[in-house]
This record gives structure tokens, sequence and C-alpha cells, in this order.
């Protein structure tokens, strides 16, 4: 019998028979969560920023050696600089992975931090 291989965004299994399972972790150890108050925000945002803010939130998957990123002082959180905005997002290592939580998306200004 040839073995069966099924994709899934975090595991690779392959089916060798009923019985004999085997999975493979892809080597992605980060995953990217949006809250919906941030995804509410990115919407209101014009065409083009969004596509920058999502092409450097992908980044993120590469944590900790993403560029525009600082810790936040007197926070337990991070921000990453997408030319006028700001994303302000958590890390939480969860088992194995870290979990990449988007809390916000502002415009920076006087009012952002």
């Amino acid at each position: 019998m040839r073995p069966t291989s099924y994709l899934h965004p975090l595991f690779t299994y392959i089916f060798i028979d009923k019985i004999h399972i085997i999975t493979y972790i892809k080597a992605m150890k980060n995953i990217i969560e949006w809250t919906k108050k941030a995804l509410k925000q990115v919407a209101a945002l014009p065409d083009q920023a969004v596509q920058q803010i999502y092409s450097s939130v992908q980044n993120l998957e590469q944590w900790p050696e993403t560029p525009n990123v600082k810790t936040l002082r007197n926070r337990s959180d991070y921000r990453l600089r997408v030319g006028r905005y700001r994303v302000f997002f958590t890390v939480r290592p969860d088992g194995g992975f870290t979990i990449i939580r988007i809390e916000e998306v502002k415009k920076r200004d006087e009012h952002t931090y």
C-alpha cells in the first residue's frame, strides 16, 4: 500500500496504513492571531496601508528576528512600525510554538502610546 499524505497549516500527516500515522511539524514556529479590534482598525485604513501592514505582520513569523520591532516601556507588549502606522502585539510561548497576537493597529500621532 502506497503512503498517502494530507496537508494541514501546521502539520503534515502521512498515513501509512489504518494503524500507523506519522506527523511532521512544519518549520513554522510562530502563529499569528488577530483580535477583532485589530481587524476592524485595519479594515478602516486605505488599501495601500492595509497591504503594507499585512506584509509586515507576516514577517513576524520570523520572530524574534523581525525588523522595526521594539518593546514598549512599562508595558508587556511590542510595537511594529509600518510607515505612519503602528501595530501593537503580544508574544506568548505555547508549547513548541509562539503565539503572536495582534492587539491594535493605530496611525502614529501624539496619542498613539
